[in-house]
């Protein structure tokens, strides 16, 4: 009988409760005639069931959920306002060394990317020479009006041809 007591235990309150459906409680009920410690537990659960009923419950304010979602609004407002964005707590609690690194890295990071982008700047401002710029070496000593010489052409205007 031991096996069961474990599931029977399980089901004490409810039956003390009158919770269990009729298949349930008949269940319940044959063990408690074989098993004196579920017995106890069950006179246990009911002693404690019928204190509970005889317990007044407290009545509860109208406004609650008012007052509850007051309360949610305002914390929320609070913790908006008190947020900081994740960089500027790590940038407060960084060492002084810490942040003249970070701070050279950034100043290195914008020159460099400065300096490159007139590098382009530049690259791209002087007119396309295809035969340099492309590697068409081959094409190079091509005649007037050879397939060669059109494709240069192509290569070096913007408007497809059209000089």
């Amino acid at each position: 009988m031991k096996v069961d007591c474990g599931r029977i235990q399980e089901k004490l309150t409810a039956y003390a409760d009158g919770q269990l459906n009729p298949k349930e409680r008949e269940t319940v009920e044959e063990h408690l005639r074989v098993c004196p410690a579920c017995r106890e537990s069950a006179l246990q659960a009911q002693r404690l069931s019928n204190l509970l009923v005889s317990v007044p419950a407290l009545p509860v304010p109208t406004d609650l959920t008012a007052q509850i979602q007051a309360a949610v609004r305002n914390r929320s407002a609070r913790s908006k306002i008190h947020r900081m964005p994740a960089i500027m707590v790590w940038w407060r609690e960084a060492s002084v060394p810490l942040r003249a690194a970070a701070s050279f890295i950034l100043v290195v990071t914008f020159a460099l990317g400065t300096l490159m982008s007139l590098k382009i700047t530049q690259a791209t401002s002087r007119p396309l020479e295809p035969v340099v710029d492309y590697g068409l070496n081959s094409f190079a000593g091509a005649p007037d009006g050879s397939l060669e010489q059109a494709y240069l052409d192509l290569l070096t205007t913007s408007n497809g041809g059209e000089q």
